[in-house]
This record gives C-alpha cells, structure tokens and sequence, in this order.
C-alpha cells in the first residue's frame, strides 16, 4: 500500500503550526535549531525543508538545512539562519517520504 508523506509545518519559537499523524515531538533546542521527531526510522527517507511562512506571512530571507539525529534514527535536527549566517528563529515546513 501507498502511505504519503509525512510532514509538519513548525513556528520560529518552535511550536507546530501544522503536523501529519506521524510526528511524536518538535522541540526547540536553541535560537534556530529544532529537532523534529517521527513515529518511525526516517533514516532511509528523503527529507526536504522550506522556510515557511504558514498562512501566507511574508518571510524575507532566510536559509534552512536538515541533518538526521546523530541520537535518535526516528528524528531530524533543523536549522534556520539568515543570509549573513547567523542563526535565527524562522517558521519552517519539513516533508519527510520514504
């Protein structure tokens, strides 16, 4: 059977703005890095990250990367920084498909 992807739409302070079933826990870790956690081993799965202004907020510049958890193979670190390099809190979208 075909399962869609899993996803969840995060704000800067961290709190889900939007998450599939999937998605156990979002947690803010410090100023831009956040750690999103999935029900199940996301290792073998292709992850993709936007920054996000949910509901249509305009959100002028910006970067976002994703790396897995070098602690837990069910979840993803998140950081979001400006163009000049320095971390900042940025809402952000994370599409997982495996």
């Amino acid at each position: 059977y075909f399962e869609g992807p899993m996803s969840v739409k995060v704000n800067a302070d961290g709190t889900p703005f939007a998450t599939s079933f999937s998605v156990d826990s979002v947690s803010w870790l410090a100023t831009g890095t956040y750690e999103v956690t999935f029900d199940r081993d996301i290792t073998e799965c292709t992850t993709v990250a936007t920054i996000d202004g949910h509901d249509g907020e305009l959100v002028l510049g910006g970067q976002v990367t994703v790396t897995p958890s070098s602690a837990n193979a069910n979840a993803v670190q998140i950081a979001t920084f400006d163009y000049s390099g320095a971390w900042v809190g940025l809402p952000f979208s994370l599409v997982v498909s495996c």
